[in-house]
């Protein structure tokens, strides 16, 4: 294959609006694979049921001597709503992503280390110290996000941020309680870092105080049980047991 970006669109066989769309980069040496896979999920985990529930599957296979992978992939009720996908310069090793839907584009920047990166983006002037950059343009006006960076700019735009760090105390159901004040806003994400250095990450449904602690509630549905003192489990595939210490961390981004 050549290096031109391809679109893989996979819908329910169900009559459900529900579908995926993957955009996925080109790079020289690549052979594409469409499959009929077990879906691990449909069979409800059940080995002895894996031959009765298939899926589609499609595969990127490439035989350079250094790869990346790059993609974007898109759940969708209806129709997908991204109009086109395009990779941008950036940098040696980091790259761009340039995402258009209706009406709204957004840019994302990643690269393999928090050195500050000076490029351009749609004719904008963009500086990053960090690792990954989302800049949203929806009605030509700019919002700004980013994860594990000091600084980033969009032309005249730019932010700067603190990072926030609180043991777990407890995890139950979607609901977990942080040690101390944790000042963060529902729609935000936090990280728990783990013993083993391991992540998760989830989005903050709510947030409230409970005595001296805050409690934050997820977006997500329950996803870890166990003692924060030892080890937690996921209660989904791959039921990952993830040990302790349990620290939970986050971006603060603030304007500058």
């Amino acid at each position: 294959a050549n290096d031109a970006a391809i679109t893989a669109t996979f819908r329910a066989t169900d009559n459900s609006p529900a579908g995926l769309q993957s955009w996925i980069m080109g790079a020289p040496q690549t052979t594409y694979i469409t499959a009929r896979s077990w879906n691990v999920r449909g069979a409800v985990e059940d080995q002895a049921k894996f031959d009765e529930f298939l899926r589609s599957s499609f595969i990127v296979r490439r035989s350079g001597t250094g790869n990346r992978f790059v993609a974007v992939h898109v759940p969708f009720t209806g129709d997908s709503p991204v109009r086109r996908v395009t990779q941008l310069p950036w940098g040696k090793n980091g790259l761009a992503l340039k995402i258009e839907t209706a009406g709204v584009v957004d840019f994302i920047v990643y690269q393999p280390d928090a050195i500050e990166h000076t490029g351009e983006l749609d004719g904008q002037e963009v500086r990053f110290s960090g690792r990954v950059a989302l800049v949203r343009v929806a009605d030509g006006k700019p919002t700004l996000k980013m994860i594990g960076g000091g600084k980033l700019q969009f032309g005249k735009h730019m932010i700067g941020n603190t990072s926030l760090a609180a043991p777990l105390l407890k995890v139950q159901d979607d609901t977990f309680t942080v040690q101390g004040s944790f000042v963060i806003a529902p729609g935000e994400v936090i990280i728990i870092r783990h013993g083993d250095e391991s992540t998760s990450a989830f989005h903050v449904a709510k947030v409230s105080r409970q005595g001296e602690n805050t409690i934050i509630e997820t977006q997500e549905p329950p996803t870890l049980e166990g003692d924060v003192a030892g080890s937690l489990k996921m209660l989904f595939f791959p039921h990952a047991e993830l040990p302790g210490p349990h620290l939970v961390t986050s971006d603060e981004t603030s304007s500058v």
